[in-house]
């Protein structure tokens, strides 16, 4: 039985609590889940088999029903993940396991993983233009230190699209020299930077993925 792994259990335990307790909505799990990817994986299924089974041995239905509602949630979710998603846990997969990581990174992934989830180029431009330091060399060297993580844990799909990310980010900053007043400029760049990568899955929407941790 996987609840009884104590040392496994710390390292998912406040992840679970968060997606146990604060995943209200669908919207919310998929947050929790990029926050922490951990989640995604077949482990926390057996966990949550376990405690589904101990409440049934206990004979509390409501708690049960409970670990049952969450277990379906997170069945929901991972078929709903869309390739951006995955995505993203891939790169918050690398941020994580960072042994100090400083507040300014912390913030600068925030901002991007809220820029590559936004659905429309309007509200894309309008990051860029509220957040202008993801156009400066604090975003690639952000990027560079995360590749670096992944390319000596031998981990190359992480790699690659990390590479991905760090090149649209490294265009729109060549395109738009830190100017983000003309909002034609940046959606001609934003457009260029998504056609010239191979990061074409950001304009194809949302699929059913079935990621494996």
């Amino acid at each position: 039985m996987k609840m009884n792994d104590p040392v496994a259990l710390q390292e998912v335990e406040s992840a679970l609590e968060e997606f146990l307790f604060n995943a209200q909505t669908p919207d919310d799990g998929i947050t929790v889940l990029l926050k922490n990817p951990n989640l995604i994986t077949s482990f926390i299924e057996e966990i949550f088999d376990d405690l589904i089974a101990d409440a049934d041995n206990e004979g509390d239905n409501i708690l049960k029903d409970f670990y049952k509602s969450r277990l379906e949630l997170l069945h929901i979710l991972k078929s709903k993940l869309s390739k951006q998603d995955i995505i993203l846990l891939h790169t918050a997969k690398q941020l994580t396991k960072q042994v100090l990581i400083e507040n300014d990174s912390k913030e600068i992934f925030s901002k991007i993983v809220k820029w590559l989830r936004t659905p429309t180029l309007e509200k894309r431009i309008k990051i860029l233009q509220k957040n202008p330091e993801l156009l400066t060399d604090k975003t690639e060297k952000f990027f560079t230190n995360l590749i670096e993580r992944a390319n000596s844990s031998g981990e190359l799909m992480s790699v690659k699209i990390l590479r991905s990310i760090n090149e649209i980010f490294r265009m729109l900053r060549l395109d738009l020299n830190n100017k983000t007043d003309n909002i034609e400029d940046i959606k001609a760049a934003i457009e260029l930077s998504l056609d010239k990568t191979d990061f074409s899955i950001f304009t194809e929407g949302y699929q059913s993925v079935y990621f494996v941790a």
